[in-house]
């Protein structure tokens, strides 16, 4: 009985951690259910609305004690999208308002979420849910891993799902081993470390690696944790990879470990070749200069492809066929 007990507790506990409000329910659910397509995202956008019609009074207050320089930048950057994106429309109603939608939904998700943490303990309940989705889908992965020959896990038709996902949940999971106090249990930080890392091999990617190095050293300027705290990290990381291996040689899987890590390594290494460090995306950046310089006022929402496509010269196309597309690669829409 004291283990039921001790479950119930446990349970009671992580259910403290569940959304506050309406608005914040459907934020969260816009965001972890984006990845499966716009109709998901705009539901939950269309609750978190409906929640915000519920606080009325507090986001008046809210929009009101906003500072003058964020007012502004918001009206300007919303008035310059709608102008630019109407002009490159050519009157074509349906595509500007799918293109300006773009900007639109960026300044309400960003207002929201200010919004929304703003409250007290907010931060706090978003880096627990953010972990214990780490360990669902880094139990599901690890499931995958150890089944020999389905090592590509539940998304196999989108091979890096898993290590895409773990790029902004990585600090939420990184957080707790620097922090002075924490809130959780050093057996919990180590399980969700241990599922993140098995989100990064099952869909090991350069830049996953990457992203999550940059959010690590950022993590160590920002905390300044003494020694004592980064010894037991990296002892933690040292036993994560040495569980991943002899898991991996028990199901026949170490060899494919081993193949994909020397493959990002060597990809990583390749300071010489651009086309191979950065896998041609260095292709797409050269075109999106070009088209930063054509266009210093901009190309309006959703016109990247159009403007790409007029330039048949560009290096990507003696190499591809096609025009470039990838979320990754959506920052180059902003940018030009």
């Amino acid at each position: 009985m004291p283990a039921e007990k001790n479950i119930k507790f446990h349970l009671t506990s992580l259910f403290q951690y569940r959304p506050k409000s309406l608005s914040e329910w459907g934020f969260l659910a816009a965001l972890f259910f984006s990845p499966f397509g716009p109709v998901l995202r705009y539901l939950g956008w269309l609750i978190a609305i409906a929640g915000l019609f519920r606080k009325k009074v507090e986001l008046k207050n809210f929009l009101r004690d906003l500072p003058s320089t964020i007012k502004i930048s918001l009206i300007i950057v919303l008035g310059w999208g709608a102008l630019v994106t109407f002009y490159y429309s050519a009157g074509d109603y349906h595509r500007f308002l799918k293109g300006w939608s773009l900007i639109v939904e960026f300044e309400f998700a960003v207002l929201i979420a200010a919004f929304i943490l703003r409250e007290d303990g907010a931060f706090q309940r978003w880096t627990m849910v953010s972990r214990i989705l780490v360990i669902c889908l880094g139990l599901d992965s690890i499931l995958w891993m150890l089944l020999p020959g389905v090592f590509n896990g539940t998304f196999s038709s989108f091979p890096t799902f898993y290590s895409t996902l773990s790029i902004p949940l990585a600090p939420m999971v990184l957080l707790p081993f620097f922090l002075e106090k924490g809130d959780s249990p050093k057996v919990l930080n180590f399980v969700a470390l241990f599922c993140l890392a098995s989100m990064v091999l099952i869909g090991l990617s350069s830049g996953a690696i990457l992203s999550i190095t940059g959010s690590f050293v950022l993590l160590l300027i920002l905390a300044k944790p003494d020694f004592k705290k980064i010894r037991f990290f990296l002892t933690s990381v040292f036993l994560v990879l040495t569980i991943f291996f002899l898991a991996g040689f028990i199901s026949g899987n170490a060899k494919t470990y081993i193949s994909r890590i020397e493959g990002e390594i060597n990809q990583i290494r390749s300071l010489d070749d651009p086309d191979i460090l950065t896998s041609a995306r260095n292709q797409i950046w050269a075109g999106a200069i070009v088209l930063v310089k054509e266009n210093p006022f901009g190309i309006g929402w959703g016109f990247f492809d159009d403007r790409f496509s007029e330039h048949p010269e560009f290096d990507w196309y003696n190499h591809r066929s096609g025009l470039p597309y990838a979320p990754h690669n959506d920052f180059l829409t902003v940018l030009v």
